[in-house]
Order: C-alpha cells, then sequence, then structure tokens
C-alpha cells in the first residue's frame, strides 16, 4: 500500500462522529448532484465534467451547470477532507469506509459503514466487506 496513516481501534472510533456528519452532508449533496444532472438531461445538456464546465448555451442550462459543478466540488472537498486524515471511503451510497491498522504484524483494514455507532469489524487488506470480521483483539497500539 502506498503511505497511509494507521489507525488504533480508539482512533478510528473517535471519528465516527464526524465520519456521520461529513456523510450526512455527502449524502445531501449526491441526491443535489443527481437533481442537476437529471435538469441537465431534461433540457437536453451533457453531464460529463468537461460540459459542466462551459458557460453557452440559454440562460437556464447555464445555471443547471452551475448547480451542478458547485455539488460536484462540494462533493469533492467532503471527500478530501476525508482522505487528508487518512479515511480510506470505499462505497458513497453506504458510507462505507477503512482505515488501515496493524494486527498480529500486518496490515489490515479496520470497517465502518453509516448507521454503525462504532467500529465493530476488520478485514484483510484483500477482502472486502464481504469479508468483514468481528474485532477480537490482536490490534496494535501504535506510537504516533
Amino acid at each position: 500500500m502506498a503511505e497511509h496513516r494507521y489507525f488504533t481501534v480508539d482512533e478510528a472510533n473517535a471519528l465516527v462522529p464526524r465520519l456521520e456528519s461529513a456523510f450526512g452532508r455527502i449524502l445531501r449533496v449526491r441526491a443535489q448532484l443527481r437533481a442537476a444532472g437529471a435538469e441537465l438531461e431534461r433540457l437536453g445538456e451533457p453531464t460529463d465534467h468537461d460540459a459542466l464546465h462551459r458557460s453557452d448555451g440559454t440562460p437556464e442550462a447555464v445555471a443547471a451547470r452551475g448547480r451542478a459543478l458547485a455539488m460536484l466540488e462540494m462533493l469533492t472537498e467532503e471527500l478530501s477532507a476525508l482522505h487528508e486524515i487518512g479515511v480510506q471511503v470505499k462505497d458513497l451510497d453506504s458510507g462505507l469506509c477503512d482505515f488501515v491498522a496493524r494486527r498480529e504484524g500486518r496490515d489490515v483494514l479496520l470497517c465502518w459503514r453509516l448507521g454503525e455507532k462504532e467500529i465493530a469489524w476488520w478485514h484483510e487488506l484483500t477482502n472486502g466487506f464481504a469479508g468483514r470480521k468481528p474485532l477480537d483483539g490482536g490490534f496494535e497500539r501504535l506510537l504516533h
């Protein structure tokens, strides 16, 4: 894996309130982005990234592109903020996140999904959500 931050279970758990708040915003922004995309489609406008930066067309199309671009930028900012603190966002719709940790001398991933009140699962780097296992000890307390 590339450079990353290691988390203890306690450190990851301390971020759960922040994750819940962030995913509340992310889900709202995604809904607004979908609505803006539907409006662009209704207007016969393309919705790809390059098209959102165009400034031509009807005032209605320009306004819809502006709304979509603003939502895209807000979504990017939210995800960047999580990435900067070391959270690996795996799925936006379910709020699935991983945190790199050490267990029995190897890198593993602590796993959290929106709606869970604490970090209660982990999995190997090569296993995804389907390979989640309950926390059972063996996680290293790391000095930063």
